[in-house]
């Protein structure tokens, strides 16, 4: 009687998995045949262009700029479980060998801070390589050398990202899925998502696509002002929750200094476990402060 409960539940679980897997996937079908009709790309370009809830590491090193590859993120991924495995060993004990499972994720969050500072950097430079472009157009070149120019005079690293559609369009691919990959590599930044589907709309049809950069920089100019008052109605927030995420250590470094036979107890067999309760209860406070005084924008 147990088997069959297992089994009936195992196969309820396999199937119910089935159906949510399916679901999403003809709901992903019928989300790139509207953007087929609506923008005019095809099959490849559509699926770009739609928006993603999970990156793959793959894409998520390729976002942030690091030229790892899968053997250079496994070669480090195994050297910090080594030294995570022994600084948990020496810390905690055996038990404290299990820090190791640690790597992968601790690599992926490092991944991701660098993906969002590239991404910032990109937002302040998105400004200044759209007026290039504008500049560009109105002297009468066409969208490809306009980009090109763009590519070689703007700053990294949006220069880097327009250089890779202008190769990209000149080894065959057509600019509008040269675009199209663009937003798929940046698709945290909206302005780039508004560029990539003005080109794809405008260009095959001839609309004027300089007025369309130019409501892009307006918006822009209307963000950057409103993130400044933002930032300034919430920095006392910020400043008080870097004083109470920086307080503990404070203390903690105090008291190894006044009282270094009270410090050594948390290094003790005893002392171990509250040690590592005490340091994942401060991450999960810090974490929190963080949510709470992170302005949303």
């Amino acid at each position: 009687m147990t088997l069959l409960i297992a089994t009936g539940t195992a196969l309820t679980v396999f199937f119910g998995l089935q159906a949510l897997y399916w679901l999403r996937r003809a709901r992903s079908s019928a989300l790139e045949s509207h953007l087929r009709a609506r923008v005019g790309l095809g099959a490849p370009g559509a699926a770009l262009l739609r928006r993603r809830r999970w990156l793959s590491t793959e894409d998520l090193l390729e976002q942030a700029g690091l030229d790892w590859g899968m053997r250079g993120l496994a070669l480090r991924v195994a050297v910090a479980a080594a030294a995570l495995a022994l600084v948990g060993e020496m810390a905690l004990g055996p038990p404290g060998i299990g820090l190791a499972l640690a790597a992968f994720p601790l690599l992926r969050l490092y991944a991701q801070w660098l993906r969002a500072r590239r991404l910032e950097r990109v937002n302040r430079q998105l400004p200044q390589a759209l007026e290039l472009l504008v500049l560009s157009l109105r002297a009468g070149h066409p969208l490809e050398q306009a980009v090109a120019l763009v590519a070689a005079e703007g700053p990294l690293p949006i220069a880097s990202e327009l250089g890779r559609v202008v190769d990209e369009h000149r080894i065959g691919r057509p600019l509008e899925e040269a675009f199209a990959a663009l937003g798929y590599r940046l698709d945290g930044c909206e302005a780039v998502r508004t560029l990539v589907l003005g080109v794809s709309v405008l260009h095959g049809t001839g609309g004027n696509l300089v007025e369309v950069i130019e409501q892009i920089l307006a918006t822009l100019s209307a963000q950057a002002h409103y993130r400044m008052r933002l930032r300034a109605a919430t920095a006392q927030g910020r400043v008080a929750g870097a004083t109470l995420a920086f307080l503990p250590l404070a203390f903690g470094l105090l008291v190894a200094l006044v009282q270094p036979s009270y410090a050594a107890l948390l290094v003790t067999p005893a002392g171990r476990p509250i040690l590592a309760l005490s340091g994942l209860l401060w991450l999960f406070g810090v974490v929190w402060l963080r949510a709470l005084v992170r302005p949303r924008t």
